[in-house]
This record gives C-alpha cells, structure tokens and sequence, in this order.
C-alpha cells in the first residue's frame, strides 16, 4: 500500500513539476525583451490603420494601386511644361531634393532648365533628359514593390548612354523600406558605373526630410502660387500616405524573422500562442469559480454563489437575497476583459425587474463623492463594470461593500 501511495506522490510531484516548466518556458518567452519591443511597435502601427477620406484620386479611379499611375502624376509634376503653370519650379525642387539625398550627385539646376520628361522610353518608367547639358536622371517606380528584372538598372543606363546621354541620377523610389537594386546579375562594370549616382528613395518614412513626401512633394506645395496645383498635389500627398501606412514594415518584419528562425523559437511560438489561446478561452470560468470561492459562505443576505456558464456568457450568481417580502438576485458576468454587475428584482414570474428604489435607499448610486451603481436597463437591472485586470481589486472591493449595505439594510427593514 505505501508503494502505491509513493507512486502517487511521484506522480503528482512530476505533474506538477511539468506544469511549473511549462509556465516558466512561457513566461520567459513573453518577457523576451525582443519579441516584446517587436510587438510593440507592431501594435502601435495596427492601432492608427489609415484612412484615405475625401480624395480626388480615390473617387474617380480604381487604378490607384498601380505603379503607372503613380509615373503618370509624378511626370506630369515634374515636366516645365505642364499644365501646373510653374514651369522648372517642381523640377529644380526635385533636383535640390536629390542632391540632399545623395551628396555626391551634385546636379546643377541650370543642366536640365530645358529637360523633357519622358514616360516608357526605352522601357524607362521617367527619364528626365537635357538636350542641351546632355545630362539625364532615370525615375524606377516600385512603389509597389515589382521584382527587378534582369539586370534592369544597368540596361537603362545603356540606353540613356546609347542615345548620347550621360546619367546623372538613378533614383530608385519606393513605397516605404526600400531596399536596394537586385545587383545579382550585375557585372562589376555595372556596380562602379551606377554606384555613385544610385539613390534610394522612400515615398513615405519615419524621416522629416528625405522622403517624396516631406523632401520634396511638400516643397512643391509650399512653393506653388496655383491653387488648383496645391490642391491636386495635397490629394496626392493623402493618398501617398495612405498607402504607405497599408504598407508592410518590412524592418520591423526583418526583425521578427530574425528572432523566430534563433534556437527553435518558431516552434515555441506556436506552443506558447496555442496554449496561451487555451488557457484564454479558460480564463472567464476560472475567474468566475474564484468569485464564487472568495463569498462561498460570506455571502449574506444571499445565498452561497455559485457558476454558471451558458454559451459565451458566464456568471457567478448570488440569488435569493429576500428584502421587503422582495427578492433579489446580483450577477457578476465574467468577460475576457472585463466584468459586468447586474443587481435587479425577479418577480414571481421568474423575470428580472429593476432594482432602483432598494439601491437607493442603501445610498449606492454612482455619484460624484462615492462608488455605487448606474442606472441601467429597467428589465436588465443596474449595472456596474470593472476592467480586467486592472480594476479586479477595486471589483472585489465594490461587491464586499455592496453585500455588507445590504446586510445592514436587511437587519433594519
């Protein structure tokens, strides 16, 4: 006999020692210090999802997910001989954009006071060519992140060369995180030709100035004199930066693949989010059994509580609280992040009534110098909520001063 009871003892003692590792390996997971500033900024960036609102280009077009439409307007922006009115004004601000990006490009304004800015030619999404200084800068929209092709940048090097033309600036615009040219099939010709005069450009950053936006589309607004201009670039502006706040963070996604693919942490990742969500799903009837533990037999004037769990609702029930040749009965229903009081009459029919004029006389409304009940749904009784977890304390706190005014009145009545 004391074998078998050693057995279970080992038994019990290894259980629980299963138990106690397992809760550690979760609780060292979530305080990894990581994983926590990962899911941070994650939230933070979820939480003020972007909304486009009132926008020209959203209303009259379903195309504005595509990157051609995006060359259109830029091109139209920077061409001196657009409808904008401005002549070189957009262009030259972009140049002084370019040149504070990279400083090494040095473009001089007066090189391209004549240029013509081309959509598609030789395949290039814009080209800004000068007849004149024989100087060109090449636009690469991936606004939309499209792959490269093969060795795509150098081959519009060659045809700008091709036609005469020397390249000043390649400018490699993308959405948000942009990441450099696919230089796999670059020959070392390609990387020293092209090195200096590549420039990354984010349309939308966590930068003040070296983005599209705020380096240069703001500028243009700031310095048009055309109103009908400065509004049809604002619109722009909008749906830019709704856009990009849909965009994918690819650093802070960087980041996450790093951590999950370090010492199996994918594996302990699905472990520790299936058995959070389990014992989730078990929490409200948890909490509501403790409720019930804690007034198990201090309860009075009603009787002992006891759990009930009906579909997605739970609730610990105080019932048979006789006042007045009345009774009553008081919820605590259990939610995931909070919890909901509910004090009403049931009639003799078995139906709820409000409970007002007894709240009242034991002085336990909610009012500016006390705690107490509001006034709720004259068939679903007075409320109170308290969140999860922060206000359990204050929770606990309420229901042992209600049920004591309660027996204080009942001894009086």
């Amino acid at each position: 006999m004391t074998n078998e009871i050693d057995k279970v003892e080992k038994f019990i003692d290894d259980y629980n020692s299963l138990i106690d590792n397992h809760f550690k390996v979760i609780s060292d997971f979530l305080s990894n210090k990581d994983l926590i500033e990962i899911a941070k900024k994650y939230r933070e960036e979820m939480s003020n999802p972007p909304e486009l609102g009132f926008n020209l280009f959203n209303m009259i077009s379903e195309i504005y997910y595509r990157e051609n439409l995006h060359s259109d307007i830029i091109a139209r922006i920077l061409d001196i001989n657009g409808s904008h009115v401005e002549g070189n004004k957009f262009l030259f601000l972009f140049i002084d954009f370019l040149n504070e990006m990279n400083p090494t490009l040095k473009i001089e304004q007066n090189d391209f006071k004549d240029a013509i800015v081309l959509r598609e030619k030789g395949r290039i999404d814009i080209s800004i060519l000068s007849n004149a200084s024989g100087k060109a800068i090449i636009i690469e929209n991936k606004i939309y992140g499209a792959e490269d092709q093969h060795r795509q940048i150098p081959r519009y090097f060659e045809h700008i060369s091709g036609i005469d033309f020397t390249t000043v600036s390649v400018v490699y615009l993308g959405l948000k995180h942009t990441s450099k040219p696919n230089q796999h099939e670059w020959t070392d010709d390609d990387k020293k030709n092209i090195a200096n005069v590549l420039t990354i450009v984010n349309v939308v950053d966590d930068s003040e100035k070296n983005n599209l936006i705020n380096g240069w589309l703001k500028e243009c607004m700031e310095k048009t004199t055309n109103e009908d201009t400065k509004f049809v670039i604002k619109q722009y502006v909008e749906l830019l930066k709704f856009l990009g706040g849909k965009a994918m963070n690819i650093p802070l996604m960087d980041k996450f693949y790093d951590f999950v693919i370090k010492d199996a942490n994918w594996k302990t990742i699905d472990d520790v989010i299936n058995s959070v969500t389990d014992m989730k799903s078990q929490l409200v009837i948890y909490l509501g059994n403790r409720i019930v533990k804690k007034f198990d037999g201090c309860s009075s004037p009603f009787s002992n509580p006891y759990f009930k769990s009906q579909g997605e609702y739970n609730f610990a029930i105080f019932e048979d609280c006789k006042i007045n040749s009345k009774t009553y009965r008081f919820d605590v229903e259990v939610y995931e992040f909070y919890y909901d009081l509910r004090f009403y009459e049931m009639t003799n029919e078995g139906k709820r009534r409000s409970a007002t004029e007894l709240l009242k006389s034991i002085d336990y409304f909610k009012a500016p110098n006390h705690d107490g009940f509001d006034i709720g749904d004259p068939d679903y009784g007075d409320y109170r909520c308290f969140s999860f977890p922060d206000e359990e304390n204050k929770m606990y706190d309420f229901v042992e001063q209600f049920l004591e005014k309660l027996r204080v009145y009942s001894k009086v009545s």
